[in-house]
């Protein structure tokens, strides 16, 4: 019985491990919880009245790009393509907003931010998302 139960428990275990295995790399929540993430990000730093203020937010945008830039996106050739472009356009907007963060201009870094929303909105609806 005693053996019965740890063989039992083994093939369960070997199971979960399988079907994790098997799963696509990315889940759509783990996109979808990455984005909102950056959403909530976006709100904060746009919403700051200082440098010292919004760079927390900044930090916290920038992350979760980079996390949404190694997952991939499952779909067509197309839409994988256009999502990487996307995230490309978002990695160099960041490389333009660090510059404005560097030189305490809070108004060129807002409007850059207003760049990554647009470059979002583009690449959303191209993706239909």
């Amino acid at each position: 019985m005693k053996n019965l139960k740890k063989h039992t428990l083994s093939v369960l275990c070997l199971m979960l491990i399988g079907a994790a295995w098997v799963q696509s790399p990315v889940y759509a929540g783990e996109i979808k919880r990455t984005m909102k993430q950056m959403n909530q990000a976006f709100k904060g730093a746009m919403s700051s009245s200082s440098i010292a203020e919004m760079a927390p937010f900044v930090a916290s945008l920038k992350e979760q790009g980079l996390a949404a830039a190694r997952m991939s996106l499952s779909g067509s050739a197309s839409e994988q393509s256009d999502y990487r472009q996307g995230m490309q356009q978002m990695q160099n907007n960041f490389i333009e907003l660090d510059r404005a963060i560097a030189s305490g201009n809070l108004d060129a870094a807002k409007n850059i931010l207003q760049n990554i929303k647009n470059t979002e909105k583009v690449y959303h609806r191209k993706l239909g998302v």
